[in-house]
């Protein structure tokens, strides 16, 4: 029978995580981590799957609380294992944690390799979605909307627009069946070809087009902070058109 004490932990951590009480979730994790590694040492092929979701947790809260190195050693470690025991049904964990590489990256202004990391998340997440659509398809989409709003930063504005409107593709179709859950990133992938259009590739008619369409949708969607950031964004790009 499967020892599940460092289940239990991981849960715990998450619930505190998710209420942003960190040092409970550190503790609850910490904990999970070490019971898990005692027991993968007799058991790897049961346990070492627990102790790479454990340090991705732990990777998690240190990149809320802006730990970036610990973070770093941690998706690489959990990287590692999932390498080391190479099953497939590890594969969208694998392209989680390069997503999240991305994101670290990008976050410590290392933009070739959040390019990299990212890349190799959404190869990941291609191909499982060839597989599974409905499941990944959602991923795909996510992977693209990180990737455009990286290369918006490095002024690559081709990249992002060929990027923002596969993204945007998916999650019009995919926001049909589950409004509340996509229509806010329906908007934010509106924004970034408003963005696109107005800094890189200059089309007033497009740009205004994608912005005013981004109000529209914010006014669909739950009033939450980030529904309202995207609502001030359109706002703005719509203003700096009028302004110039």
């Amino acid at each position: 029978m499967k020892d599940e004490r460092a289940d239990v932990l991981n849960n715990l951590g998450i619930s505190y995580w998710k209420m942003k009480e960190y040092p409970l979730a550190l503790a609850a994790y910490k904990d999970a981590l070490e019971i898990s590694r005692k027991l993968a040492r007799d058991n790897p092929k049961t346990y070492l799957t627990n102790v790479a979701q454990t340090l991705f947790n732990l990777a998690k809260l240190h990149m809320d609380i802006n730990e970036y190195p610990q973070a770093l050693k941690e998706y690489k470690d959990a990287l590692e294992i999932c390498n080391k025991l190479a099953e497939d049904n590890l594969l969208p964990y694998m392209a989680a944690i390069y997503n999240d590489l991305g994101f670290l990256y990008s976050n410590m202004d290392k933009d070739l390799q959040a390019l990299e990391e990212y890349e190799k998340g959404l190869r990941i997440r291609r191909i499982l979605a060839k597989e599974n659509p409905q499941e990944y398809e959602p991923f795909v989409a996510e992977s693209l909307y990180y990737l455009a709003n990286l290369h918006l930063h490095m002024y690559e504005f081709s990249k992002a627009l060929e990027e923002s409107k596969e993204a945007l593709e998916i999650y019009k179709k995919i926001a049909k069946d589950n409004p509340k859950v996509y229509l806010p990133a329906v908007a934010m992938t509106l924004n970034n070809l408003a963005i696109s259009y107005l800094y890189g590739n200059s089309n007033k008619e497009l740009s205004l087009r994608y912005a005013n369409e981004a109000i529209t949708v914010c006014s669909k969607c739950n009033d939450t902070p980030s529904v309202r950031e995207e609502l001030e964004k359109a706002k703005q790009i719509i203003e700096e058109w009028n302004n110039e």
